[in-house]
């Protein structure tokens, strides 16, 4: 029995070692441009709308993207909820609006009399600028660079289409109303690579200086060029609402950044990446102007040829960030860079590596099992959720356990939370002091609390992110008609979602 288990944890090891190890075919690179975006709310009639409509005008966008303000940012369709609305129905739409002609008036800044200008593409170059940017135009004594930095930029333009598909609420077991909101989310790329701008730059521009003849023919070359869009995701999500405050304004919220989480995951351009800059701590120069959080997940690659000569990208482990530099503001060329802690990797993460976002919702969730003298066993769910991570890795963690008490009553459950404070002793073991509260109920019909208790432990955790396994020791105390107090041991494997 023991030489099996030696073998399984060996062959785990390796299974765990190729895949830190992993070549990738297509090369991860480490620059990174900010993207536009513009939202489209669907509007369906009925009750649900005045939901959609109270989110209109609370959204708030992350700074992380520039806004492209276009006049369609709404599209009808007489279809109730909860049916849904194609893919093919909602680009036939968008189409029909000539959104894609929106974007490029809104960023070429059209005016009335069909002239162009590039204050906002020239605005825009030198808020993305980088360090280095700003580095090469000092030294070859360009005083401006900041169109030719910011005419790509077209090519990264995008449009979502918001709909809201469901309004529904819950009551659980007690009376307790969470308020639900179901949507979908399209996302679609503007088509502005440089055959699509020369061609618009050569049939349809006119600015201040040119004449009133070539204005009109501009304008009407321009109002007969076409802009497409390019389907890119669609994502479909929930969000909820629950306890004091609770509303369909709030589950709308819960369910938009779940949107734009999986859009993130979904979309590669929208996931910021960058080079560290140094180590001890790993350093990169990213931060507060590209959305950077406390705790975000980062995956990292270094390079190297294969066996043709070709260079790929080779995965590395996984970082969170954990000092986030405020770099909101154009690039001086010293820009402040942001902290980040490896959590993964049998290698160490080196100057030069590419460091790519990877969006992860860091909730932990453990199933347990484990036994007391008094309480007998306890087989439960233990979830963690991260709620900080200091520089050196430390983690503060909010905990949510539920369990079942079958050695005492086969319907006894435990609803405990508490805190726990994470200890690195590597990236691959933590040793995690907590302590615990909550109640001890009975399942039935109209479920009846019958005790209460605390529990002051310890858990020591072996990480292979997103997986790991935890042992710990904790010291329950129960009032349940008596009074319950030793010593608990448990173990479990845990998944960090």
């Amino acid at each position: 029995m023991k030489s099996r288990i030696i073998v399984l944890f060996f062959l785990t090891f390796s299974v765990l070692y190729a895949n830190a190890q992993a070549k990738i075919g297509d090369l991860v690179s480490s620059k990174y441009d900010r993207n536009s975006v513009s939202y489209i709310l669907v509007k369906r009639g009925g009750d649900g709308d005045k939901y959609v409509n109270q989110f209109q005008r609370t959204m708030n966008i992350s700074q992380k993207y520039d806004v492209n303000k276009i006049p369609t940012t709404e599209l009808y369709f007489q279809l109730n909820r909860p049916s849904v609305i194609s893919q093919e129905s909602i680009s036939k739409a968008l189409n029909s609006k000539l959104v894609g002609k929106e974007i490029i008036s809104f960023i070429y800044n059209r005016s009335s009399d069909g002239t162009f200008n590039d204050k906002v593409i020239t605005s825009r170059g030198k808020y993305n600028a980088k360090d280095q940017d700003i580095k090469i135009a000092q030294a070859s004594k360009v005083r401006d660079l900041s169109l030719e930095w910011g005419e790509p930029l077209v090519n990264s333009s995008y449009i979502v289409v918001l709909d809201f598909t469901k309004f529904h609420t819950t009551k659980d077991k007690k009376g307790k109303i969470t308020y639900n909101a179901d949507a979908t989310a399209h996302a679609y790329k503007l088509i502005a690579d440089r055959d699509v701008l020369d061609n618009f730059y050569e049939k349809a521009w006119a600015d201040e200086s040119s004449s009133e003849e070539e204005k009109k023919a501009a304008m009407k070359a321009f109002d007969e060029l076409s802009f497409s869009l390019e389907h890119v995701a669609t994502v479909s999500v929930s969000g909820s609402s629950s306890g004091d405050g609770a509303s369909y304004l709030n589950a709308c919220h819960s369910a938009y950044n779940s949107a734009v989480f999986q859009l993130e995951n979904a979309i590669p351009a929208w996931q910021t990446a960058s080079a560290f800059i140094a180590k001890h701590p790993l350093r990169a120069k990213i931060g507060t102007k590209e959305g950077v959080t406390n705790g975000q997940l980062f995956r990292t690659y270094s390079y190297k040829e294969d066996k043709n000569g070709n260079l790929v990208s080779v995965k590395r482990g996984y970082v969170r960030a954990t000092k986030v530099a405020n770099n909101t503001g154009v690039s001086t060329g010293n820009t402040t860079p942001s902290k980040f802690y490896q959590i993964s990797g049998f290698a160490n993460v080196q100057e030069g590596y590419t460091l790519k976002q990877k969006n992860d919702i860091k909730l932990g969730v453990a199933l347990t099992c484990g036994y007391s003298p008094y309480l007998g066993v306890r087989v439960g769910i233990d979830m963690d959720y991260l709620m900080h991570i200091s520089t050196w890795g430390a983690s503060t963690y909010m905990l949510v356990n539920v369990g079942m008490l079958p050695s005492i009553d086969a319907s006894l459950t435990d609803e405990m939370v508490g805190f726990a404070y994470g200890i690195p002793i590597s990236r691959f073991f933590e040793i995690a002091p907590y302590v615990t509260g909550g109640i001890y109920s009975l399942l039935s019909d109209e479920p009846a609390v019958v005790g209460y208790g605390a529990e002051p432990g310890v858990r020591f955790s072996v990480r292979f992110y997103p997986f790991s396994l935890m042992v710990g020791a904790g010291y329950p105390v129960a009032i349940i008609g008596d009074l319950y107090a030793s010593l608990r041991f448990y173990g479990g494997v845990k998944w960090t979602f």
